[in-house]
């Protein structure tokens, strides 16, 4: 039997096509990743409140199964851009504060994003957005310019942005910003890290 490497052109991920073992992890990982990529319709949150048209806050005191949508978004970021430090649900009430989106027709998971404060010592502190991430079939659609100034509004209208920026999100806050994007706050991480995710 011919073993093949193969990469899965929607998940990314690697395997060997014809050992058992590889093929049972592509599938439980490409199921994992779907849930999340391709979201499918979840009535339950119709029983969610809503701060805002299609957002829902999401911290250590909601319902366990936002945190994990939460967390599920972030580790999927991380997949798209592997260099970033890991994200998890809140650790504490004022440290953290984390969104979900939802798409128009009120049921589905469009993507997430979540903001921390930041004590920093070369940097003045403030909350920072850490990142944001949107299914493909939800970016480029309009649901971050619906919520940019909700965000504004919670967290002031100059509230910092983990850096790198994607060139989309570079025009994105040039367009939506009330000053030149070289007057934004923006916080170079320590770590190695790719483009904030585009809108």
């Amino acid at each position: 039997m011919t073993l093949v490497n193969y990469r899965c052109q929607k998940c990314g991920m690697f395997y060997v096509h014809g050992l058992p073992d590889d093929e049972r992890q592509h599938r439980n990982h490409h199921r994992r990743w779907a849930a999340v990529a391709e979201p499918k319709p979840n009535p339950a949150i119709r029983k969610q409140q809503m701060i805002a048209d299609g957002l829902i806050a999401v911290d250590r005191h909601s319902p366990t199964w936002l945190n994990k949508a939460v967390y599920e978004r972030a580790r999927l970021f991380h997949y798209d851009f592997p260099l970033w430090n890991e994200y998890g649900p809140s650790d504490g009430p004022n440290k953290s504060r984390a969104f979900l989106f939802i798409a128009d027709d009120r049921v589905t998971m469009a993507g997430a994003c979540a903001f921390e404060w930041m004590d920093r010592e070369n940097a003045p502190h403030g909350w920072t957005m850490m990142w944001v991430w949107l299914a493909p079939a939800y970016r480029r659609h309009g649901i971050l310019t619906r919520h940019w100034y909700t965000f504004r509004d919670m967290f002031g209208v100059g509230f910092h942005l983990e850096k790198p920026l994607s060139d989309a999100m570079a025009a994105f806050v040039r367009k939506h910003s009330h000053v030149e994007l070289n007057k934004v706050q923006t916080i170079q991480p320590e770590h190695s890290g790719q483009p904030l995710m585009q809108p």
